[in-house]
């Protein structure tokens, strides 16, 4: 009996984790990727099948998205399209925080007879007990 997409779906809901999901998204996404390839090359499930020397049946339930593909397989697969399946690439990261950073010069000095005996120093953040004047 072929369950349905509901019954898959409802089972994630009460017991999928984000590995699980992950794993089914990514699943599905390699076989949308081999039917495409093979739909441009006008290819059907029993000609690759031959060119595997699988069964028809073998290719169908390989191709069904829910059959856990080994990287062997799709390697396999990906010879005989003669186009890649997988492109591993590194993404670009989303920012998600921004920090900004004010350096002020200070001038400090233990001997505050006159503006001579200042130095500048550079910090970099404010400690709450020092008096801060801005001009």
């Amino acid at each position: 009996m072929k369950k349905s997409k509901t019954v898959i779906t409802d089972w994630l809901d009460k017991n999928g984790n984000i590995e699980t999901e992950t794993f089914i998204e990514t699943n599905l996404e390699i076989v949308t990727r081999i039917l495409d390839i093979m739909k441009e090359k006008k290819m059907s499930k029993s000609d690759l099948a031959d060119k595997l020397g699988k069964q028809p049946s073998e290719i169908s339930k390989l191709l069904s998205g829910f059959h856990n593909l080994s990287l062997k397989t799709i390697v396999k697969i990906q010879v005989v399209l003669g186009e890649k399946i997988i492109v591993a690439t590194k993404e670009e990261q989303p920012v998600t925080s921004v920090k900004e950073y004010v350096y002020l010069t200070a001038f400090v000095s233990s001997n505050k007879k006159s503006s001579e005996d200042y130095q500048p120093t550079k910090i970099s953040h404010i400690p709450k007990n020092l008096n801060v004047k801005v001009s």
